[in-house]
């Protein structure tokens, strides 16, 4: 039982953390086709259709961790792909000496750091422990009692707390140095 409670939280975190990360793009509208542009990773001209492709493999994974059943498995695999090559974009900007900032969330002044890459490849964890979960589980999670909701519930708000927590990461790095 403790297998469909962690799938619970791997999945909340997932389906939180990229909901969280599309609102902030979405919000900024053509920033985001700028923060692609200055990773200088492809031609500019491709910005505009690389945004949204981000944009739409972002809101497949939300949609697949709400979904669930036989789409969390992708969605699973699907964001811990998403967040490999977002690894490997912000490890080519810093071997570059670039001076920009990330746009995970939305705009921000922030330099990409090594943190950046921390901070992706802890949710890839969580992505490839949600998907190791799911395959062991069956994606069966039966809520029949008020306990089992209880623990639903903590799961869930347990999620919450570590995105919050570890989308700042960088930040907290910062404070003990």
């Amino acid at each position: 039982m403790l297998s469909a409670y962690m799938l619970a939280f791997c999945r909340m975190v997932m389906g939180i953390m990229f909901a969280w990360s599309f609102v902030g793009k979405v919000r900024e509208g053509r920033a985001f086709e700028q923060t692609i542009t200055r990773f200088e990773v492809l031609p500019e001209r491709w910005s505009r259709l690389v945004a949204g492709l981000v944009l739409g493999g972002e809101l497949a994974v939300v949609i697949a961790m709400i979904i669930g059943g036989p789409f969390l498995a992708w969605g699973f695999l699907m964001g811990a792909g998403m967040l490999i090559v977002f690894c490997c974009a912000l490890a080519s900007v810093l071997a570059r000496g670039l001076q920009t900032s990330c746009g995970c969330f939305g705009s921000t002044d922030k330099a990409v750091s090594s943190m950046d890459i921390v901070r992706n490849l802890g949710f890839v964890v969580c992505a490839v422990g949600g998907y190791s979960t799911s395959t062991i589980t069956q994606n069966s999670l039966t809520v029949s009692d008020t306990l089992e909701w209880g623990l639903v519930g903590l799961a869930g708000l347990l999620a919450m707390m570590f995105v919050a927590v570890w989308t700042q990461v960088g930040e907290i790095n910062h404070l003990f140095r």
